[in-house]
């Protein structure tokens, strides 16, 4: 028995691979994957195929956009993997070798499902050949030596 996929069905998959595709590239490449997606993806979901559903005019579609647009922004860390890079450089100018690691997972007493999900892990060596691991917390800026 095969399923009939319905057109509404087919421009929900392609409008929502449309939107989070560029959110996923976006979290791999600039924030190293800890950018949680928790809320952001069944928001989407949801949205995507009432809008299709409903056919959703432009004002209304205007703000369905928009909160993707704030639950996406409040998702963000606030340092990017490259600001967090910078500011360990710009704090430890005995560091000649910075070197990205496996994020570290994050433990939290207390759940928010727009924090980070890790911390950006580094291997650094300073110039005296000193090698050690970093930490660095991408929603507040801290960085612990581990």
């Amino acid at each position: 028995m095969l399923v009939k996929i319905k057109n509404k069905q087919v421009v929900n998959i392609i409008v929502f691979l449309s939107i989070i595709t560029p959110i996923f590239v976006m979290n791999s490449l600039i924030f190293n994957g800890v950018m949680p997606m928790v809320i952001l993806l069944p928001a989407l979901a949801v949205i995507v195929a009432k809008a299709v559903e409903k056919k959703l005019k432009t004002s209304a579609l205007v703000s369905v956009f928009g909160f993707i647009f704030l639950v996406s922004y409040f998702s963000l860390p606030s340092y990017t993997v490259g600001e967090s890079e910078t500011k360990i450089l710009l704090e430890n100018n005995e560091i000649i070798k910075l070197e990205r690691l496996d994020n570290t997972a994050m433990y939290r007493e207390k759940y928010n499902p727009f924090d980070s999900r890790a911390f950006y892990t580094f291997r650094v060596t300073e110039k005296n050949g000193k090698e050690y691991n970093i930490i660095f917390n991408p929603d507040t800026g801290q960085f612990f030596y581990k």
